[in-house]
């Protein structure tokens, strides 16, 4: 299965570059870049996100440690199922975008479908304060850190789609900075929240719906957008 994919990620139109950009790429003018609202609705969605993956690679460890009463050298099975989980969701998620554009789906709705299943796939993490059996935590951190990966492996290519080759990088960028500041002012947040309520019901229920909300606001900017000098595709 993996060597068909990557057998049809190299050899197909699909990935090619853009046939009406110029050979020599221009430099981005970030003027103009900012003036694009698919920028903006792609910085919402990350802003909304990357707090969770975060929450989920250092918090997991301590909140299974204290549900269950376990400690951390016994956690270490459990801990790595989750975050191996992580690794298949990033698979699945190029897998099902490019799937889904060899069946013909245009390429930003094929990347919108892998982020809608990437979210559905965290949603069940409104269920773990209610859970004590430490497998089945497991399983729905597992399906949460999976999840995340499918949506971070269409999220961060989705750029391609809407943006030409001389302006990637740049909105890549504004992106990730974006992502890195709700991140770190997430830490702080889940800790005081922590320190309010003793519990990790309102942290799980946030991240339970973040990507749900991230889609639906760039969902809601880019609707009917398109990429400056291309139909999309052949992307």
């Amino acid at each position: 299965c993996l060597s068909d994919w990557s057998s049809d990620v190299c050899s197909s139109d699909l990935y090619e570059p853009d046939r009406h950009e110029s050979k020599t790429v221009k430099r981005a003018v970030w003027g103009d870049v900012v003036q694009r609202r698919e920028l903006w609705g792609l910085i919402l969605a990350r802003f909304c996100t990357d707090p969770v993956w975060w929450f989920l690679l250092y918090w997991t460890p301590k909140y299974l440690g204290t549900r269950t009463g376990i400690d951390l050298r016994t956690l270490a099975l459990p801990l790595v199922v989750i975050y191996l989980a992580a690794d298949a969701g990033s698979l699945f998620g190029g897998w099902l975008s490019s799937m889904l554009m060899r069946r013909g789906f245009e390429a930003v709705h094929a990347r919108k479908l892998g982020l809608l299943t990437g979210g559905l796939m965290v949603v069940p993490l409104a269920a773990v304060p209610h859970v004590s059996s430490l497998w089945v935590l497991v399983a729905l951190l597992g399906s949460a850190t999976a999840g995340h990966q499918a949506w971070a492996a269409n999220v961060h290519t989705i750029v391609s789609d809407y943006f030409p080759q001389s302006e990637v990088a740049s909105v890549s960028g504004m992106c990730g900075s974006a992502a890195s500041l709700s991140g770190a002012g997430a830490a702080t947040v889940v800790g005081l929240i922590l320190q309010w309520t003793g519990s990790y019901t309102v942290i799980f229920s946030c991240a339970a719906v973040a990507y749900l909300i991230g889609l639906s606001m760039l969902q809601i900017i880019t609707r009917d957008s398109r990429r400056p000098g291309s139909d999309q595709r052949s992307h």
